[in-house]
């Protein structure tokens, strides 16, 4: 082999020699990404390199560790689960809160997610989850500066059902028997009444008011566990009509 020497790979496009001491130790440079990396000869002329840095996890994500038992790690399973709501196309039309969304290019990368989502507060408990809606009303981006890790429990609290819930506002269903509109909240996975308005406006304020008082007593209750950025959001929460 030559330095300057291009190979085929099976799967990952061409690469080419940058130094040559012996068979078995033989730097090779990927093509279309830049990744080097010291192999055998025998692994070049077979094609067998693989490029850790081509995006091979939903067509964007780079799986760039090279440890035993990674991929079924926590860490991975979130990753890789970020990655499918922005990006599965078989999921993509399954949940409405989902269009739009992206991933950061530093995400993308999945020592550069490793490295932040390990060193978060809450990463060790099991039920936490990866947010990105609490930080920035509205996001549309995963990324370090916009997600933070809750609680299952806040993390449900903080559904909005927009898909199903139709033109009302958020916590208002109407009772066409009664001709009436009806406030109500969701605590623990059981809806409760709050009350019956004649208006959607005044349903709705009853909701806001039960709503931001329900969010402000879990941020007290979770405040020791969870990230205080993620706290002051919570306490600072404004239910709106969009939500």
């Amino acid at each position: 082999m030559k330095i300057g020497e291009i190979y085929p790979t099976n799967n990952y496009g061409n690469l080419v020699i940058k130094e040559f001491y012996n068979s078995r130790k033989v730097l090779v440079e990927f093509v279309d990404t830049g990744y080097q990396v010291w192999v055998q000869a025998v692994s070049v002329r077979l094609g067998n390199v693989k490029d850790k840095w081509k995006p091979s996890v939903y067509g964007v994500g780079v799986f760039d560790v090279d440890t035993k038992g990674e991929s079924s790690s926590k860490t991975y399973v979130t990753w890789s689960s970020m990655l499918a709501r922005c990006y599965a196309k078989k999921r993509e039309h399954r949940n409405i809160s989902y269009e739009g969304c992206e991933v950061s290019e530093e995400f993308k990368i999945y020592s550069c997610f490793k490295n932040w989502y390990e060193s978060q507060v809450g990463f060790d408990q099991e039920t936490f989850c990866l947010d990105k809606d609490l930080l920035v009303r509205g996001n549309k981006m995963y990324s370090h500066k916009t997600c933070c890790l809750l609680p299952s429990e806040l993390n449900v609290a903080l559904t909005n059902s927009k898909a199903t819930r139709g033109s009302l506002p958020i916590g208002v269903t109407y009772n066409k028997p009664n001709a009436n509109y009806v406030a109500a909240l969701c605590i623990n996975g059981k809806q409760m009444h709050l009350a019956s308005c004649v208006t959607a406006e005044q349903a709705f304020n009853v909701y806001k008011t039960a709503k931001e008082s329900h969010l402000k007593a879990l941020a007290n209750k979770w405040e020791d566990q969870i990230d205080q950025q993620a706290y002051h959001a919570l306490m600072n929460y404004e239910v709106t009509k969009e939500d």
